[in-house]
């Protein structure tokens, strides 16, 4: 395996004639150099034409997460362009919040959503966030986003969500193997560029003080978390 094998590899999920046109941009460029070394640390970087090809159809989704889900408020972590926030916003949940750390991401949902009301989005970093601004949450909400933190980031942004979280946490999808191409690309970037494509995924939620259940959506788990406090 070569490193544009590999980098080809671990972004398969985007068609090839775009992933084509985004490579003649750059787009493999600032992990190749050396200057980031975490899948997280990509979405900065993204222009609003990158960022356009990350638009999955969450409408079945969100009919299943909102069964478990207290009506009110929700954050999502990692909103990207505001698929999921305009799914659950139709279903009468408010004020729905969504954080992301991609400026072009936050553009896109902010056009996606700029007919709902009580929606608001904010560009940031999640180690960052000040989460006592949302004291009395009733849902938060971590999709596609678990295994871009390393594991005390983890645990940290899982502690601080349980002080002021109301009603429920919910987090997916985790899979219970990673596919064998995936995993031999991701083994091959963090040996010859230091690059984590994904790290260890936390799941050890009871030893934090949450309640926990999980239900299967399309083969994946989620977990659905509350606190015992």
């Amino acid at each position: 395996m070569t490193t544009s094998e590999a980098l080809d590899t671990i972004f398969s999920f985007i068609p090839d004639n775009i992933l084509n046109s985004f490579k003649k941009r750059g787009l493999y460029d600032p992990i190749l150099s050396g200057q980031i070394n975490s899948s997280a640390d990509i979405y900065p970087r993204l222009t609003s034409a990158q960022a356009i090809w990350q638009n999955t159809d969450y409408s079945y989704l969100s009919k299943i997460l909102i069964k478990y889900l207290h009506h009110g408020s929700i954050l999502e972590i990692g909103c990207g362009s505001g698929n999921l926030i305009e799914n659950l916003a139709q279903f009468k949940f408010k004020p729905i919040y969504g954080l992301d750390h991609s400026r072009a991401m936050i553009r896109l949902a902010k056009k996606r959503l700029k007919n709902y009301g009580q929606v608001y989005l904010i560009s940031g970093k999640i180690e960052d966030y000040n989460f006592q601004k949302m004291a009395g949450i009733n849902n938060v909400i971590i999709n596609n986003f678990w295994g871009l933190l390393n594991k005390r980031a983890s645990i940290k942004l899982l502690l601080d969500i349980k002080l002021n979280l109301k009603g429920k946490l919910i987090i997916g999808p985790i899979y219970e193997e990673i596919p064998t191409k995936i995993k031999l690309a991701a083994d091959y970037l963090a040996k010859n560029l230091h690059f984590n494509y994904s790290y260890p995924l936390f799941t050890n939620f009871k030893q934090l003080g949450y309640q926990e259940k999980t239900i299967e959506v399309d083969g994946a788990k989620y977990y659905i978390l509350s606190s015992n406090i």
